[in-house]
């Protein structure tokens, strides 16, 4: 019977990959099993970049019961406003995906915007901030608020209805791991990797991403620690930025980054001497000045003690006006 199941619906590379279908076959579905899989229509329930199971109007009661009972998290595919997406083979190339995580989820091939259901975003967003992880402790993050099996079976469903893309599994397995497989990129890993290797010269990546919280509307738990570590990332490599540009007089750009990382976090010293350390370097103590009085009243509105750090008493005694400064 799996055997049959998976030849029906294209799916003999899903067993073969570790994954495991949902059994026995339920009874509504096995009319289906006369389709012939080599030709899927786009209006078929059964689209071929993986939307899979459940999706179709014509499944639509046997579904409802496990929308309900995966941790809240739905299986409704998330529309594509403005585009239409086409889901024949032969549109998808054998180049790498593009998975975006800052600003918010979106998953691409070339210029093809690939809906998903949100279990399957978050198990996307998931493996890519984590590496080489076990079902188990999969399941128990994305759905803690349920017990074990039931988790284990959210597990199971979400990888069932993974898209394939060019007919490549989106996510890997070795024994009891998953992982995102290599040809899909990640955005916050490739802006890691390049912030990593940089110890000298201009900037390796631009300001724009580094502007971007990492899934800003998502509320789970497990994002937390994640969405601070990329936020401190940034912030730092804005401060790097900014000091770069100072050295080779580019104060315009100095002042930019200084400033994106003030509005990263305002009460962030070090951000704002970048800031003034711009504004001295150009001459005008006046708006350095001006800043430090801006920074000092951010700190009495938030209840915390005005004393100024050691380096910003001494970035304002060496400005080129330190006398009538500090």
């Amino acid at each position: 019977m799996r055997h049959c199941w998976s030849s029906v619906f294209g799916l003999s590379e899903f067993t073969a990959a570790g994954f495991e279908h949902p059994c026995p076959v339920p009874n509504e579905i096995q009319p289906l099993q006369r389709l012939q899989h080599s030709v899927t229509p786009v209006d078929s329930p059964l689209l071929p970049f993986g939307i899979g199971l459940g999706e179709g109007a014509g499944e639509e009661n046997l579904m409802k019961s496990k929308r309900t009972t995966c941790g809240g998290i739905g299986t409704a595919v998330n529309p594509i406003a403005g585009r239409s997406i086409k889901t024949s083979h032969e549109h998808y190339e054998r180049g790498a995906l593009d998975l975006r995580l800052l600003g918010g989820f979106r998953l691409r091939h070339g210029e093809t915007t690939i809906g998903l259901t949100p279990r399957v975003e978050h198990l996307l967003a998931y493996l890519a901030l984590r590496h080489d992880l076990s079902r188990a402790a999969v399941s128990a993050q994305l759905w803690p608020d349920l017990d074990e099996v039931q988790a284990r079976g959210c597990l199971r469903s979400t990888l069932w209805r993974l898209p394939r893309p060019g007919g490549r599994p989106l996510v890997a397995t070795a024994g009891d791991s998953l992982y995102l497989s290599t040809f899909v990129k990640v955005d916050i890993s490739r802006i890691r990797d390049r912030l990593d290797q940089w110890l000298s010269g201009p900037p390796p990546v631009k300001a724009g991403p580094l502007t971007l919280d990492l899934l800003p509307t998502w509320c789970d738990d497990w994002l937390v620690v994640d969405r601070e570590r990329q936020r401190q990332v940034r912030l730092h490599a804005l401060e790097r930025m900014s000091a770069w540009y100072l050295s080779v007089e580019r104060f315009d750009s100095a002042i930019e980054a200084a400033l994106q990382a003030i509005a990263g976090d305002p009460l962030r010293e070090s951000a704002h001497r970048c800031l003034i350390r711009a504004h001295l370097a150009e001459g005008n103590v006046s708006e350095a000045r001006r800043q430090v009085d801006s920074y000092e009243a951010l700190l009495a509105d938030a209840g915390i003690p005005t004393q100024l750090s050691a380096r910003m008493d001494e970035l304002m005694l060496t400005s080129p006006s330190s006398g009538s400064t500090r």
